[in-house]
């Protein structure tokens, strides 16, 4: 999730919205789904693991408890995050598993401190097999950037604003659940948010 200071405390809060309504589309449960948020903002922290929320209701109000912490968000640091901290076994991840990454960034050409750890981080995602989603709002996002994160150019999303991202849920969700080979509703797979 993007806490940086620039997008404010209500885009902050459709930014929440945005990430209940992907989960809710998961089948959140202890033998489905899960999902963990990074958050990058001041500092960029594993906020929620895998194994932390089991049930959708208890994911839901852990992302309702999230905190703005505002500060510059760094791309680059929450990819490392979530790639030494969220994606292995340490952050909950299951082996043999889809795992599907849905970045929510709204400048990601002052977020982004070195493109080559960008690069780095990208080519470790892909490796590792895991699908990204990047989700770019406002008029501060660099296309390119976006795209060199991703394999699949129709995984990029741009969106004017945060009230347009949320128009986009139903079809980010479906996406995420085609390029993992499963049904919307009826996935069990790694959805990690940042």
């Amino acid at each position: 999730m993007d806490s940086s200071e620039r997008i404010g405390i209500d885009n902050y809060q459709i930014q929440k919205d945005f990430i209940k309504a992907i989960a809710g589309s998961f089948d959140i449960r202890p033998s489905g789904s899960r999902a963990g948020v990074v958050i990058s903002g001041n500092d960029t922290t594993m906020n929620i693991k895998f194994s932390d929320h089991l049930h959708e209701e208890d994911f839901k109000e852990a992302v309702d408890n999230l905190p703005y912490t505002q500060g510059k968000a760094r791309l680059d640091h929450a990819l490392r995050v979530a790639l030494s901290q969220l994606l292995g076994a340490q952050g909950g991840a299951r082996p043999g598993l889809s795992k599907i990454l849905i970045v929510v960034s709204s400048a990601l050409k002052a977020q982004t401190g070195d493109d080559d750890l960008l690069g780095v981080s990208a080519k470790k995602l892909r490796q590792l097999g895991v699908t990204v989603f990047v989700m770019g709002v406002g008029d501060q996002v660099d296309a390119k950037v976006l795209s060199s994160l991703v394999t699949e150019e129709e995984n990029v999303f741009l969106e004017e604003s945060f009230e347009s991202l949320m128009m986009k849920t139903r079809q980010v969700a479906k996406s995420a659940c085609d390029s993992a080979g499963l049904l919307l509703f009826l996935s069990y797979m790694h959805l990690t948010i940042f």
